[in-house]
């Protein structure tokens, strides 16, 4: 399953309550901080893989400094959750 679809699956598990948005990996920070700015999600799962995604969390965490939110390092939490898959890799 290809990102949108996972967003797609975890919006849809939400019963709609909440906004799912996402963002392929391979950009760099100021465009992750961008976005997060911008939509001022509440959880934010990064999935860019070790040793990416620690440093990523930590610099976020000093760009978002206005309101409560929770950074995540799933790497493939997502896949599991969004595509089924029982063991990793999937696909």
């Amino acid at each position: 399953m290809n990102l949108r679809g996972t967003r797609d699956v975890i919006a849809g598990s939400l019963g709609g309550t909440s906004e799912v948005d996402s963002i392929h990996k391979f950009h760099d920070i100021d465009m992750y901080a961008a976005s997060a700015l911008q939509t001022r999600p509440d959880l934010i799962v990064l999935e860019t893989g070790m040793p990416k995604q620690e440093p990523m969390a930590a610099e976020l965490r000093k760009v978002i400094t206005d309101w409560p939110r929770l950074i995540e390092c799933g790497s493939a939490i997502l896949d599991f959750v969004g595509a089924g898959c029982a063991v990793r890799p999937c696909g």
